[in-house]
């Protein structure tokens, strides 16, 4: 038995409404072959990955997420937070390739797959494999204990029952069945570790079901990640401290519809704020006779991210344009003679920061 959906009261239908209408609104921008729509899917995969890990304590500037997505990762980062960066990086990227999909169905070998991504292949993590112990969920704060998973012996029938329950019908909506999957999954905690994680993308995967703007810009990790203690209150508020199939989830389906209606609007300010970066930088390029393959690399550097040659390599090949490393230097100095970058450092430590010609369409 897993915790039921509630009957949706009015004010929730309400709530559904105007989600789908903001959807709606946005779904046309956001699906467009554009050049710059790749830049924005990268970063919305970026905030989804930066704040969802942020949750779990791998904190990393926005900066340093987007390097990691493009096999970039600093130097100094370290090797715990890029391997939770790089988990659910390589599990979101999975998941929007197969849950689209109109044949796709949850099934186990799917969820530890993806759990085997999160925990960064760890062969040594219990990856991959329902616990085998009892667990229980410490505030690291406090030291409290808030929650107790499901017993062992009971997790293959729960999980058989998820299964059943959360694999994708059409005559389902599939934002409820998300938020109701996320909340049961996180309750029965059916690994050592890698849950809360697994419960995020888990909900992506069963948002990608319906005919909407893709799961990155429907996630709300972003959300999360800024009212982490609200998302924790109210899993405990609604948990009771240990796993119980009857607990009324009404109160997470509020806090979860609020969620995607306030991720929405983000959605919306990002893709605005982008539009006119590449909009203003794109005709500044232009004005110059310079090429325009280099304006996602200016756009990536005014969004306050990182840039070195080796990165500008990549969001060109990002956007379908591969260049070496002769041509990039090439391109650098043309961007820095003409105050579009600012170089900083020397040698192998050269990045490079965005110019007066480009910081001034901002000020």
């Amino acid at each position: 038995m897993l915790v039921a959906t509630p009957s949706l009261t009015r004010a929730q239908l309400l709530m559904l409404e105007d989600i789908w209408l903001l959807q709606a609104e946005l779904a046309p921008s956001l699906n467009e072959p554009k050049i710059w729509t790749g830049t924005l899917r990268r970063q919305a995969l970026a905030r989804v990955v930066r704040f969802s890990a942020g949750i779990e304590g791998y904190e990393a500037t926005s900066s340093v997420v987007n390097s990691v997505l493009l096999n970039q990762g600093p130097a100094d980062l370290s090797d715990e937070t890029l391997v939770a960066l790089s988990g659910y990086r390589d599990a979101m990227s999975f998941l929007l390739r197969v849950a689209a999909a109109p044949d796709f169905k949850i099934e186990q070998n799917y969820l530890n797959a993806i759990h085997f991504m999160i925990l960064g292949g760890q062969a040594s993590s219990d990856s991959a494999s329902l616990r085998e112990k009892d667990i229980s969920v410490v505030d690291q704060r406090s030291g409290l204990r808030v929650h107790q998973g499901a017993e062992p012996a009971e997790l293959p029938k729960l999980m058989g029952e998820f299964i059943k329950r959360y694999s994708p019908r059409p005559d389902r909506i599939a934002i409820i069945d998300a938020a109701m999957a996320h909340l049961n999954l996180l309750l029965i905690h059916p690994y050592s570790d890698g849950n809360g994680r697994l419960a995020r993308v888990l909900q992506s995967s069963l948002l990608a079901q319906e005919e909407k703007p893709s799961p990155l810009f429907l996630s709300v990790e972003e959300y999360l990640g800024m009212n982490t203690d609200a998302y924790y209150r109210v899993l405990a508020g609604v948990g009771q401290g240990q796993w119980n199939p009857k607990v009324d989830a009404s109160p997470w389906l509020n806090f979860m519809l609020s969620a995607h209606l306030e991720q929405l609007h983000f959605v919306k300010q990002h893709s605005a704020d982008l539009t006119k970066k590449w909009v203003l930088i794109s005709k500044l390029v232009e004005s110059l006779g310079i090429n325009e393959r280099c304006v996602p690399a200016l756009v990536h550097a005014q969004s306050q991210n990182r840039l070195t040659n080796s990165i500008y390599r990549q969001l060109l090949l990002e956007a379908g344009d591969r260049v070496g490393l002769l041509t990039a230097s090439r391109d650098l100095a043309l961007l820095c003679e003409n105050q579009l970058l600012e170089p900083i450092g020397e040698n192998n430590a050269r990045s490079y920061r965005p110019g007066q010609a480009v910081t001034g369409l901002f000020s």
